[in-house]
């Protein structure tokens, strides 16, 4: 039954055996006709009448010739000599063999078990001469997969959304749906095996076998990791689907970039400059180097047109070009991040921010957790969470007016070193991108110098002076516009409340007196208070008062001062003079 007798080589429908006989293709069935099978199936069909004689008679000489014939004569005797003769030389070139097999099978005609194997086997050759009309393109599997074909290894199934992921060149597709897949890779196996149902077993398991050791528990792109399969913070597989593209340093002219940075500082604090290319070079070292070192948040703060802009559009590129705003998810008002997991810079570019103190803490707290954390929770959309660590920067582009800044986090003790505060001013050397396409050209010459930036950060010596131990780079601050951030910090705002609230001699009789927090908030929302109403807005929650009180006190102030330790109760008294 396993030897090749039988086998042909297929043309079109039809194929010759290795034992004479046509091989027919006839509703999607193979058989080998032979003068004993035309024989077979004759004996099985009653006399048609005359038209259908005619048209049994010509499926006959299709399949096996003139010789037919005589077996013809032997089925249905012709009338007048040379009946048959007439009619093979003016026979019907549109009638095939397969018209006697169906009229045979209609009368109970059925292949033998020898012709079905030849059924069997025409079926796979016709199979395999099929695959071998695949474009080259498809037929080279060792380079792995094509936008055609998909190599296994190639292959992984996100398990919590049920979606397969196919690596092709340097990117990932996504597909819901198994058919497309299969489809992919069977044209990868298929030209590998001679028998297609092997194929077709090969290409089901490698599926199979995909789906559990190519599956993974999370996908998507991770700030400042690398392309491919990595462990999540508890060793669970997941699979990054992307990476950034950083540029490789190289010696050369960074005129363009140069301008940028002159026009931006000409007229700052001459440590500015020193301090914003301090901390590039400590952020493109991290990135680099695919390992997140904990970086203060750098604020660029300038009036409109100074600068700020183009200097973290040439930030964005030196850290490999991805970016997301993440002041919606930090200020309290978006559950997921998924979107900010997978850009290295985090950038709130002239970005409306909430007056609300409690919106700026929210954005402090979030920032420091998510820089200065081992870990950070991710939440996408229909997944469950994960933790990974992302390589992130932090930029904050704003007005220099109070009003503008009020979107930086106010900073306390929580902040002070985890805050960097630059001022960028205009000049006449400022660079012009106020058109689109001035802007478009702008960009593709800071691309073109991104790889002579980068080797020139690399050679930047930090000054001793603004090393830090923690990330490298010290969080300085702008000494004038710290003075106006002091002026809008809930410190001083509570101070000029106290201020006015000491006008009233009923409430604040025992002056000079030392209170606890708890109890100076008290006076301040007192029925009596000129100031209640403002007080419960902005000081009214848990803790408030006693945070403004710190910060108060560490700024200085005439007003109030640090008093005794209750060391029943374990808190910090303040002293009230007018």
């Amino acid at each position: 039954e396993d030897d090749d007798e039988g086998e042909g080589h297929a043309v079109a429908n039809y194929a010759y055996s290795a034992t004479g006989g046509l091989l027919i293709k006839a509703s999607d069935s193979h058989y080998e006709i032979t003068l004993d099978v035309v024989r077979d199936m004759l004996s099985y069909i009653p006399y048609p009448g005359y038209d259908g004689w005619l048209k049994i008679a010509n499926a006959v000489w299709s399949a096996v010739g003139e010789a037919g014939t005589e077996v013809m004569q032997a089925w249905v005797p012709e009338k007048n000599p040379g009946d048959y003769a007439s009619k093979y030389k003016y026979r019907l070139q549109d009638v095939k063999a397969g018209t006697l097999v169906m009229m045979a099978r209609e009368h109970g005609w059925e292949p033998t078990h020898r012709q079905k194997l030849i059924q069997k086997k025409a079926l796979k050759k016709a199979r395999k001469e099929k695959w071998t009309a695949v474009s080259p393109a498809i037929k080279k599997t060792a380079e792995g997969s094509t936008p055609q074909s998909f190599a296994p290894e190639d292959i992984f199934y996100d398990t919590p959304s049920n979606k397969y992921l196919v690596k092709v060149g340097k990117t990932y597709l996504t597909f819901s749906k198994r058919n497309p897949v299969l489809t992919g890779l069977s044209r990868h196996i298929e030209p590998k095996y001679e028998d297609p149902d092997d194929a077709k077993l090969e290409i089901l398991a490698a599926l199979n076998d995909r789906e559990v050791d190519g599956a993974v528990q999370w996908s998507g792109a991770i700030a400042g990791h690398r392309q491919g399969l990595a462990k999540d913070s508890n060793g669970l597989p997941i699979l990054i689907t992307s990476q950034a593209i950083l540029p490789e340093p190289i010696a050369g002219d960074t005129h363009m970039i140069t301008g940028i940075l002159d026009g931006a500082f000409s007229n700052a604090d001459p440590t500015a400059r020193n301090a914003l290319l301090s901390w590039m070079k400590t952020r493109y070292r991290a990135v680099s180097k695919n390992v997140h070192v904990p970086g203060p948040m750098l604020v660029l703060a300038g009036e409109v047109n100074s600068g700020k802009s183009l200097i973290a559009m040439v930030i964005r590129h030196l850290l490999g070009g991805r970016e997301a705003n993440p002041y919606v998810a930090w200020s309290g008002n978006l559950p997921w991040n998924d979107d900010l997991i997978g850009s290295e810079l985090l950038l709130v570019d002239d970005c409306i921010g909430s007056t609300d103190i409690r919106a700026r803490r929210n954005f402090g707290a979030s920032f420091k957790g998510a820089i200065y954390a081992n870990k950070v929770q991710v939440l996408k959309r229909h997944t469950s969470a994960g933790y990974v660590r992302p390589v992130w920067s932090v930029v904050v582009c704003c007005n220099d007016t109070p009003e503008s800044m009020q979107i930086i986090p106010p900073i306390d003790a929580d902040l002070d070193d985890k805050i960097m505060l630059l001022h960028v001013t205009r000049s006449e050397g400022t660079v012009d991108a106020s058109t689109p396409d001035d802007r478009t050209e702008l960009e593709n010459r800071v691309r073109g110098e991104m790889a002579a930036f980068a080797h020139q950060l690399i050679n930047f010596e930090i000054p001793a002076e603004l090393q830090g131990l923690r990330s490298g780079v010290k969080a300085w601050r702008d000494p004038h516009l710290s003075e106006s951030l002091e002026t809008i910090s809930p410190g001083r705002g509570l101070e000029a409340l106290v201020e006015v609230a000491l006008a009233d001699y009923g409430i604040w009789h025992d002056l000079p007196c030392e209170l606890s927090a708890a109890e100076i908030q008290a006076r301040l929302l007192d029925f009596k208070s000129p100031v209640k109403d403002q007080v419960k807005i902005q000081y009214g929650y848990t803790g408030a008062c006693g945070r403004a009180l710190a910060n108060l006190v560490k700024m200085g102030s005439h007003i109030v001062s640090i008093g005794t330790y209750d060391s029943h109760r374990k808190i910090h008294k303040y002293r009230i003079a007018r």
